[in-house]
C-alpha cells in the first residue's frame, strides 16, 4: 500500500523543519502585532475583547488562522494524496507530492468545502491529538482541568464529548478521500462516507481497531529492537562503566526522535487505512504490482536528506527532545506553592504555608480579598463555602463572622479549626522563612485594597520578601506609584507582546499552556521574570523548566523538587540500563 517510504519520511520531516523554523515563528511575528493594533502594550485575557473592536485585528487574526489551517490541512492532503497514488501503484517523487498538495490546499477554502475546516476544531479531542505534533501541544489549560476533574459532572461530560468527537470522526473516515479524489462538497463528502459505512459500521470499527492494534504492536517491537541495538552498541564500544552513561544520553535521544517520529508513523498508517477501505467498500479492483528499477543514486540523496532533516529537528523543535538536548541549569528555578500549597494542607492557610516551608518551597502564593469592613483575608473563591463549607459571600462578609469559620476540616479533619487567615497572620507566619506572592483579587468591593496591603508589608519590614501580583495591570501601576521597591508579578493566562517591557511589572506568570521558550527569552532580554503556573503534572512541570522560566507555581513542591533533582531518572531507562550494563 506504502511504496518508497522514504518519500514519506523525507516529506515528514520537510514538512516539521519548515514549520519549526519558519511557519510557526512566522505566525508568531504576525500575532505579536495584535496589541499594536489595538492600541495596547501587550494582549492578555483583559484586553483581548478589543481584538473584536479592530476591523485591522479582527483581518490579522483570520489571516493567521486561515494560514494555520492551510498547514495543518496541506500534512492531511499530501497523505491522503500518496495514499491514493500507493493504492494504484503508481510513483511520486518528494517534489511531486509537495507540488501536488500546495495545488489543492486553496481548494479546500471554496465556499462548497470551507465547511470542512470546523474539523480543525476538534481534531485535539479526536485521535488526531495523538498523530500530530501540533495537536499534541495542544490541552485544555491545566487550572481548567484541575477544576473539571474535581467534578464527576464535568468529567462524565468532557468524556461524553471526547466519544461524541471521535464518533463524528469515525463515521466521517472516507469524509477526505471523498473530498480529494471526488472532488466533493463537505456535505457530499459526509453524506458519502456514511453511505459507504452503512451496514458496515462494526465490520468497519473491527478492521480499523485490529489494524490499530497490529501496527502498535509493530512500533513497539522496532522501538525495543532499535533501544537494544543502540545499547548493545554502546557498550560493545564503550564498556559497561562508560556505556552506562553514554546510554542515558543516547536513550534521551532516541527518545524525542521516536515521539517525533511516531505521530508521522500513526498519521501515514490512518491515512493508508482510511484510503484501503474507501477502495474496498466501493468495490474497486486495486491495479496489479509493476515492477520498478530502485537507483541507487536516489536512495542515496533521499537517506542524506532523512539524516540532515533529523539532525536539525532534534536542535530545532521545541519538544520535550528539544529541551533535552540544551544545557538547562535548574538551579535557579524558585518553588511556589500555590495558594501555599494545595496538596498537603488547606489552601490559603498558616498550617498550608508552615508545611510548605517544610516541603522546602522558596515562595508561597497567596490570594488576598478584602471583606466588607475592609479586613484582607486569604482565600481564592468569591465565597467562603468550598474550603470552609459555609455559603457566605466575600462581600458580605465581616471578620467576626470570617474568624469563626473552620478552613481545615474541608481538607482534612486532621485541620479541624484551622481559621481562616488575614493577611496580617501570613506576614507574621512568613517573615523570614519563605517568600510570598500574594496575589490581589479584584471583586468590585475594594476599599483601598493597594494602601491596605502596602501598610502591613511596611509594618512588618517585608518589603523584599513579598512580590505583589495581580491580574488587573492598574492594582499593579498603583503598587509601583506608591512603593516602588515592591516587586510586581502580572498574572495572565496568555501574554502577547512585542517586547515585553511594562515598565510597571517585574515579572509575568503566564499559564503553562501558552508559556513558549521565546516568551521567556524575550521577557529576560528586558529583565524581566518569567514564572509558570499552575504545574502541578509532570507534563506541565517539565515544560516550565524546559522553557527555562523562573519559578514554577504548582500545587505540589515536593513533585517539582523530585523533577528539579530527579530528572533524569526514567523506569524504562533504568530497565535498560539494569538489562544491558
Amino acid at each position: 500500500m506504502i511504496s518508497r517510504a522514504s518519500v514519506l519520511i523525507c516529506f515528514e520531516l520537510i514538512y516539521k523543519a519548515i514549520g519549526i523554523s519558519f511557519f510557526f515563528p512566522f505566525l508568531g511575528n504576525l500575532t505579536g502585532r495584535l496589541p499594536d493594533l489595538i492600541g495596547e502594550a501587550y494582549l492578555s485575557q483583559g484586553n483581548m475583547v478589543k481584538i473584536f473592536q479592530s476591523p485591522a485585528a479582527i483581518l490579522l487574526l483570520s489571516g493567521v488562522v486561515l494560514l494555520l489551517g492551510g498547514y495543518l490541512y496541506f500534512e492531511v492532503i499530501a497523505l491522503i494524496l500518496y495514499s491514493e497514488k500507493g493504492w494504484n501503484r503508481e510513483e511520486l517523487t518528494l517534489w511531486g507530492l509537495i507540488r501536488t498538495a500546495v495545488r489543492e490546499v486553496p481548494g479546500m477554502f471554496r465556499p462548497r468545502r470551507a465547511a470542512s475546516l470546523s474539523l480543525l476544531l476538534f481534531m485535539p479531542f479526536s485521535f488526531f491529538g495523538v498523530t500530530s505534533v501540533f495537536f499534541r501541544a495542544l490541552r485544555i489549560p491545566e487550572f481548567i482541568m484541575t477544576a473539571i476533574t474535581d467534578n464527576i459532572l464535568y468529567v462524565s461530560l468532557l468524556l461524553m464529548a471526547a466519544v461524541f468527537v471521535n464518533c463524528l470522526f469515525f463515521l466521517y473516515i472516507f469524509g477526505f478521500p471523498v473530498l480529494l479524489i471526488e472532488k466533493a462538497s463537505f456535505y457530499d463528502s459526509w453524506k458519502k462516507s456514511r453511505s459507504l459505512l452503512k451496514g458496515k459500521v462494526l465490520l468497519t470499527a473491527g478492521r480499523v481497531l485490529s489494524y490499530t492494534l497490529i501496527f502498535a504492536s509493530v512500533l513497539c517491537i522496532v522501538w525495543a529492537a532499535g533501544l537494544s541495538i543502540m545499547a548493545l552498541l554502546v557498550r560493545r564500544i564503550e564498556g559497561a562503566a562508560d556505556g552506562k552513561m553514554l546510554f542515558g544520553r543516547y536513550y534521551d535521544t532516541y527518545s524525542g526522535i521516536w515521539n517525533l517520529a511516531g505521530g508521522a508513523f500513526i498519521s501515514v498508517f490512518f491515512c493508508a487505512v482510511s484510503i484501503t477501505l474507501y477502495h474496498r467498500f466501493r468495490g474497486d479492483r486495486r491495479p496489479d504490482a509493476v515492477k520498478r528499477t530502485r537507483t541507487v543514486k536516489g536512495a542515496a540523496i533521499r537517506t542524506a536528506v532523512v539524516l540532515v532533516l533529523s539532525g536539525f529537528l532534534i536542535f530545532m523543535a521545541d519538544t520535550e527532545l528539544g529541551r533535552q538536548l540544551f544545557f538547562r541549569n535548574d538551579s535557579h528555578i524558585s518553588v511556589v506553592a500555590h495558594r501555599a500549597g494545595v496538596v498537603f494542607g488547606p489552601e490559603n492557610t498558616v498550617a498550608a504555608l508552615e508545611q510548605a516551608v517544610r516541603d522546602g518551597a522558596d515562595m508561597a502564593e497567596i490570594d488576598v480579598q478584602q471583606l466588607k469592613d475592609g479586613t484582607l483575608v486569604i482565600l481564592h473563591d468569591t465565597n467562603f463555602k468550598r474550603t470552609t463549607g459555609v455559603d457566605l459571600d466575600v462581600r458580605d462578609a465581616v471578620y467576626g463572622q470570617v474568624k469563626e469559620l473552620d478552613a481545615g476540616s474541608v481538607f482534612s479533619q486532621k485541620y479541624a479549626g484551622e481559621p481562616v487567615p488575614t493577611l496580617e497572620d501570613m506576614l507574621k507566619a512568613a517573615k523570614g522563612k519563605i517568600q510570598l506572592m500574594i496575589e490581589l483579587k479584584v471583586t468590585g468591593n475594594e476599599n483601598r485594597l493597594v494602601e491596605e496591603t502596602l501598610s502591613l508589608i511596611e509594618k512588618y519590614n517585608m518589603e523584599a520578601e513579598c512580590n505583589i501580583a495581580s491580574m488587573d495591570f492598574s492594582l499593579l501601576e498603583k503598587v509601583k506609584s506608591l512603593n516602588s521597591r515592591i516587586k510586581t508579578t502580572y498574572i495572565s493566562v496568555l501574554l502577547v507582546s512585542d517586547q515585553y517591557d511594562l515598565k510597571q511589572v517585574d515579572a509575568y506568570s503566564v499559564e503553562t499552556t501558552f508559556l513558549s521558550r521565546q516568551l521567556v527569552s524575550e521577557a529576560h532580554v528586558q529583565g524581566k521574570k518569567v514564572y509558570g503556573w499552575t504545574a502541578s503534572s509532570d507534563k506541565s512541570i517539565k515544560k516550565v523548566l524546559g522553557c527555562e522560566a523562573d519559578g514554577i507555581v504548582t500545587d505540589n513542591p515536593l513533585l517539582v523538587q523530585f523533577h528539579l533533582y530527579s530528572k533524569d531518572e526514567n523506569s524504562i531507562k533504568e530497565t535498560a540500563e539494569r538489562i544491558f550494563f
